[in-house]
Order: C-alpha cells, then structure tokens, then sequence
C-alpha cells in the first residue's frame, strides 16, 4: 500500500503518493515448478528464465489494465488476494491507476528478487538479499511462506515523474500469479531520494532543523521502493535524522498556535508533499466538531501567515504550505486548500 511520510523520524512510509494495492494474475512458466534451494535470489542471481515469465507475466498484467479487464484479471489473481480483498476493492484500485494515474506504455525493471522458502517454513519473515555482483543492492526483505515468490519493481514515466510500479507474485497452478500492486513515485523534481538526503544534510547545516527533518522523511520514502523491501542505507538516513531536534514541528502530537488576531490553531501532524516543480509542506489540524467548512476556509488564510512569518525558512525549500483542517474526534475531513510560501 501506499501511504505519506510524516515528520520525524518515524519508519519510513511504504508505498508514498498515489494509489494503492490490487492484485492480479498474468503470464504463466513453461516447463513446470521451478527448482530453487530455499533463500533469496536478486536480479543477477534470479535464474533467467524465471525473470523473463515474471516480466512477462507483468506485461500481460499492465495490458489487461489499460484495457480495463478487471473481471478477468481477479478471476486469474492468486488465491490469497481472492480470500483477503473483494472483487469491488481490487476494481477501484485498478480504476485509479489505469484513469488518474495512468500506465505508461513502457516500462524497466529496477530491481527483482525471488524467494523459495523450505516447506514447513512459516511466515512473514525478513530476509538478507544481496546480488554479488552488486554490493550496493544488498536489503532486508519481508517474505511470505508461500514456496515460491517473485518481488518485481519496475518503473516508468508519467506526466514527467518517473514512478515505480511494484507487486508480488505467487507461482500457483503452473502460473505466476500477482498477488500484490502498488505505485508510488520513484523521484520528486526529477531528483532521486540521494538529492534530497543532500538538501536535508545541507538544511541541517545552515540550522533549519525543520527542513532537514521533512526532507529526510522525503529521501526515505524515495529510497524504500516497497513495503517489503529494506535497503541498507535506511539504517543511516534514521540515524542521521535522529540527531536532529526540531522544535514547533507537529508529529502525532497536537500543537497550539496563536494568528495575530488570537484565533486558536491546533496542528497536530506535518509531512512532506511533492507538488508540481517541487515539493511543499503540508499541516493537518484540528477544528471543532461540527465547524462550519466556510468559516474554517476562511480562517485559513491567517495559518498560512502564521507559517510564513514564524517559520521563515520553509520558503528556502518548499513552493506551497497545504492546510487540511480535520473534525477533533475522529478527524474527518473538513476543509483542504493551499497557498504559496513566497
């Protein structure tokens, strides 16, 4: 699934940005059950032709999704994506993808990995995963006890970013079956998440705490490509941003402002937001139950001055400030809106 990255040093977010999950089926492999000693294979370690029947089983997969056969891709997806997620739920998650994100027509593999896992073994489970021909791709993996699974992350462009497309697959019934799939982007700005570990590390240096802390939360959900998968070089960016110690940055925690005119604010979360040519800052907070949607908009206007003036050096990175006003309670959505920093 795919979610935002909060403020602080929470774990990272996994799947940031768009839309989520769904499942799905596709391609088969010739030839019977492929014959793996039980662990963790990635990219160059991947038997080929194993590969190449996953790959061509997302291809039918991204097919099927442009041209909206939703009804045949659930009857096909692996069982245990039948058992967990209705028909309806698998639909609007497919729907989304294929009409307000949309597919592009090409697609690389970033990264594949499979997994065989001994009978009897159970799970989930982490696992090392490492390619000996690349050091640098060496993670922790969370792994299914199904017996044979294929972890493909692929990416592509859409409307100028580049977004990972990432599922798991199941080899069920002589077929690789999806079982899980999730978008999220891969870059912000056209910039990867070791351009924006720079800026945070550059943020931290002139004192912005604030900054480098949202910018860090950016750089983690950019190098976590899926929920399953743990690069190394997390470990360092948590650490790293652990050292930092900003104040009047709302994380889960609620936050009392004061505008000039003594109206009250309540913001209790801050995140990171990509926006369009860059990114912005986002604050959720707190407005009675049964506030007057009008009223809150109009109020707005008054936060936004407040995050100006007494956070100046937001401006330094971040375009726009997003406001989302929530009812105290169960936090439903209120009120949504933005406005410039500059």
């Amino acid at each position: 699934m795919m979610s935002r990255r909060t403020a602080s040093a929470a774990r990272p977010a996994a799947l940031v940005a768009a839309v989520l999950l769904a499942a799905w089926i596709a391609g088969g492999c010739s030839g019977g059950t492929p014959r793996l000693e039980p662990g963790c294979y990635l990219n160059g370690t991947v038997p080929g032709s194993i590969r190449h029947a996953v790959e061509k089983s997302a291809d039918v997969f991204y097919e099927q999704l442009r041209t909206r056969q939703y009804e045949a891709a659930y009857a096909e997806a692996a069982q245990q994506l039948r058992e967990r997620v209705d028909k309806q739920s698998v639909a609007m998650a497919w729907t989304s993808i294929a009409e307000v994100l949309t597919l592009p027509p090409e697609v690389a593999t970033e990264e594949i990995a499979v997994v065989a896992v001994k009978a009897g073994d159970r799970g989930p489970r982490e696992m090392a995963c490492s390619d000996p021909a690349d050091s640098s791709a060496s993670r922790k993996m969370m792994a299914t006890d199904q017996p044979l699974q294929a972890y493909l992350i692929q990416s592509g462009l859409v409307n100028g970013t580049r977004y990972n497309f990432a599922s798991i697959w199941y080899f069920e019934g002589e077929k690789w079956r999806l079982a899980t799939f999730g978008t999220k982007p891969r870059t912000a700005a056209d910039h990867d998440w070791a351009w924006w570990r720079n800026l945070a590390r550059e943020q931290q240096n002139r004192g912005n705490a604030r900054n480098a802390a949202l910018l860090y939360n950016l750089a983690m959900d950019l190098l976590v490509p899926a929920p399953w998968v743990r690069p190394d070089m997390l470990d360092q960016l948590q650490e790293e941003q652990k050292k930092l110690h900003p104040e009047n940055l709302p994380n889960n925690r609620k936050e009392r402002w004061v505008a000039l005119d003594d109206t009250e604010f309540f913001p209790f979360q801050a995140a990171c937001d990509i926006v369009p040519g860059g990114v912005g800052v986002r604050f959720m907070y707190e407005v009675p139950v049964g506030a007057d949607s009008t009223a809150v908009k109009a109020d707005a206007p008054k936060l936004a001055d407040f995050v100006r003036t007494t956070f100046p050096e937001y401006a330094e990175v971040f375009r726009v400030v997003r406001l989302e006003a929530v009812a105290a309670g169960d936090r439903q959505p209120v009120w949504a809106g933005e406005f410039p920093l500059k």
